[in-house]
């Protein structure tokens, strides 16, 4: 976790808040394992799911909105970025029993919704910004991968000298479970070269086809993203082209992730 450019080696319990229609009584019972500080972890937001698979990751605005009501009935401490940071600084977070830090990954277009409903009720969250994608056409390499695989025009592809049958959604689903998770576990190199073997298989502009027609991967400006920060949300890295960092990564790409898209922010 990226706090104010400083590296912090502690383990945050993630908490997440799972709404159907409306939060029972709009309460949050915290109890034993669940004291503490919970950071929830959100992604974009979007009026309706039209391809729950793809927008797993979303919630809806009115999703959203009903959260960030119980969150202010609940009575726990919402921590900006800034207090958060301030908090842990003076070693004061630790004795906090009951409280939330909102954060947003990556860095579509459509956090900027979410920062305005933020501001309408006074709270501040972190956006980390994969750097790598802003401006792009394309979304972040993860999100390229789905729209390729689930929605692509493709009936087959080749994945390591094997043919990958795409013809059905029972076949685009198991392709998408398999070499998603596949990718995730390489070394960046690894993952950029099997990457760009699949997108290569495609008709050119594709996929930039796909992120239009679903246009909750598209990626903020830079111009968007100055106006991000400067209505008083915390603007942090989030990498440079999204590499996880999983046991197999190599150190230079943990570096690059890190430094690189910290350097380009500032």
């Amino acid at each position: 976790l990226v706090i104010s450019n400083k590296v912090l080696n502690i383990k945050v319990n993630q908490f997440k808040l799972k709404v159907k229609n409306v939060i029972e009584k709009g309460r949050f019972k915290l109890k034993g394992r669940d004291q503490g500080i919970h950071v929830l972890t959100y992604h974009g937001l979007v009026e309706t799911r039209s391809h729950p698979r793809l927008q797993r990751n979303f919630h809806t605005t009115d999703e959203f909105c009903q959260q960030l009501k119980a969150l202010k009935k609940s009575g726990a401490k919402i921590f900006s970025p800034r207090e958060f940071d301030e908090e842990l600084e003076n070693k004061t977070i630790f004795n906090t029993k009951k409280a939330f830090l909102l954060t947003f990954d990556d860095g579509y277009r459509n956090n900027l919704k979410a920062a305005e409903i933020l501001s309408e009720v006074n709270l501040e969250a972190a956006f980390f910004i994969s750097t790598g994608t802003i401006g792009s056409k394309e979304s972040v390499w993860t999100v390229n991968l789905s729209l390729l695989l689930l929605c692509g025009s493709l009936k087959s592809i080749q994945y390591k000298s094997e043919e990958i049958l795409l013809g059905s959604e029972e076949e685009k689903n198991r392709a998408f479970n398999r070499i998603r998770y596949a990718l995730k576990a390489c070394t960046g190199e690894e993952r950029v070269d099997a990457y760009q073997a699949i997108l290569q298989q495609y008709p050119k502009g594709e996929l930039e086809t796909l992120v239009d027609n679903f246009s909750c991967f598209k990626m903020m400006t830079e111009k968007e993203i100055t106006e991000l920060s400067e209505s008083g949300q915390s603007v942090q890295s989030h990498g440079v082209m999204h590499e996880l960092f999983n046991r197999n990564q190599s150190n230079d790409v943990v570096k690059s992730e890190l430094f690189n898209s910290k350097r380009r922010l500032e």
